[in-house]
């Protein structure tokens, strides 16, 4: 009994020397993988900082070459439904140098009135596709209005400096105009023909080939 005892003890202790000396030879290779993953994240974290920094100087770029024109907005009472196959509820535009604007005197221009907000993630992803459109259509004389929810003016301005917006942008500050075109989420894009009339309204994010399909109609 006494001779087991002792080939037991003896297998235990080879057995738990094993073990430590294993654990210590694993040891460097675990530190080793450890600091190869934290160097991989280190350079992928660099990698998207460039990127963005890339992007942002980019837009930023664009947007230095852009005017960007903040106006105020305010419903002119009359005739007007938000319904489409109805003439486009009038609202007037006041730019900053003082000069009136309304809806109802583009007629004879494709219009989109789009209804946005700073704080909107989807309204910041249309909005260069929103950009692109209005530059490619200019020979077209298509109107782009963006119709703000009721930011403050700082805010906006930076949205749109940042954004690289160039078509005009109008504050609805009292929600009058958001009210008489029954928007009740952002984005909305309402887009009206040469005529005046509401062809389509379109809720949310403004994909590429939605609104190609609704350019279309107006452009006629």
């Amino acid at each position: 009994m006494k001779r087991k005892t002792k080939r037991s003890t003896r297998s235990h202790t080879t057995k738990t020397a094993k073990r430590k000396e294993s654990s210590r030879s694993s040891s460097p290779r675990t530190i080793a993988l450890g600091i190869a993953g934290i160097a991989a994240l280190l350079i992928i974290i660099a990698i998207i900082d460039l990127w963005f920094h890339h992007k942002s100087a980019t837009i930023a770029a664009h947007a230095s070459t852009q005017t960007v024109t903040i106006a105020r907005g305010a419903v002119v009472p009359g005739a007007g439904s938000p319904a489409v196959g109805h003439p486009a509820p009038d609202f007037e535009v006041i730019y900053p140098d003082g000069r009136h604007e309304r809806l109802s005197d583009l007629k004879g221009r494709p219009v989109i009135i789009n209804f946005w907000a700073t704080w909107c993630p989807p309204c910041r992803a249309e909005m260069p596709e929103l950009v692109q459109t209005y530059e490619d259509h200019k020979a077209d004389q298509l109107v782009i209005l963006g119709v703000d929810m009721q930011d403050p003016p700082q805010m906006v301005a930076a949205f749109v400096s940042q954004m690289g917006v160039s078509f005009p942008i109008l504050i609805d500050s009292s929600g009058q105009i958001a009210r008489a075109y029954q928007v009740r989420n952002l984005p909305s894009s309402i887009f009206v023909n040469r005529e005046g009339i509401i062809t389509a309204r379109w809720i949310g994010l403004l994909r590429p080939e939605v609104l190609q399909k609704h350019l279309e109609t107006i452009l006629q």
